[in-house]
């Protein structure tokens, strides 16, 4: 009997420590024109397989077909997100994931096109699950509607979403139907992780100058 009960409050220890786990998210939405455009794709229009860019690198995990960097016209796996004229973007298609990782951050962003209830975005730190929403939760924090209109600001937004219990270093992006339309990502890294990037730089440059002044000159005289 006592190692039954042992063995339940390990048991019930360890579901308090998962259930902990999960970190707060604040989901916010800019107002109506604010970042429509953003930087072109290091990869070209078509199927995503791993490229890198600003900072974050994309992993289709999917289907090698159901991520894809597409344009103008929209058609049955992509809707332009409104009013983004002229602007690639990255449409995940029904049973399609889509990674995304980057420096740790506490906050993320993107232009999220055409917000659907069955688009799903999950945020990790160190491989671990911290949190997730889908559209209908996202869209609710940030009061807009995830009906999919593909005409209106209710639904076409930059959405930001800010850890307030943590920080997280990538996000898996799914859709169980066609699809999660965006673009424009934005990661802001950590203080910390930027005072470490430019310790790194001061390093190197010092080494650099170390090793310049170590190099032997030639002497000039003067006869």
């Amino acid at each position: 009997m006592r190692t039954t009960y042992i063995a339940l409050l390990v048991a019930a220890a360890s579901f308090s420590a998962s259930a902990a786990k999960a970190d707060v998210f604040n989901v916010t939405a800019s107002a109506p024109h604010v970042n429509e455009s953003g930087p072109g794709y290091a990869q070209p229009i078509g199927n995503i397989s791993t490229f890198s860019q600003s900072g974050i690198t994309y992993t289709n995990l999917g289907g090698a077909s159901l991520s894809q960097i597409k344009t103008a016209p929209s058609d049955g796996s992509g809707a332009v997100p409104f009013n983004a004229v002229g602007i690639n973007y990255i449409s995940v298609l029904g049973g399609g994931l889509l990674q995304l990782s980057f420096a740790d951050t506490k906050s993320l962003g993107f232009y999220w096109g055409s917000i659907d209830s069955y688009n799903t975005i999950e945020f990790f730190n160190d491989g671990a699950s911290v949190g997730s929403l889908t559209g209908s939760n996202a869209a609710l924090l940030a009061s807009l509607t995830a009906n999919g209109d593909q005409g209106s600001y209710n639904s076409n937004r930059f959405v930001t979403f800010t850890d307030n219990s943590g920080v997280f270093d990538q996000v898996r992006i799914s859709s169980s139907a066609n699809s999660f339309e965006f673009f424009n990502v934005q990661a802001v890294p950590e203080a910390s992780t930027w005072a470490m990037m430019i310790l790194g730089f001061l390093g190197l440059g010092f080494f650099g100058y170390r090793k310049s002044s170590n190099t032997p000159r030639s002497a000039f005289r003067m006869v």
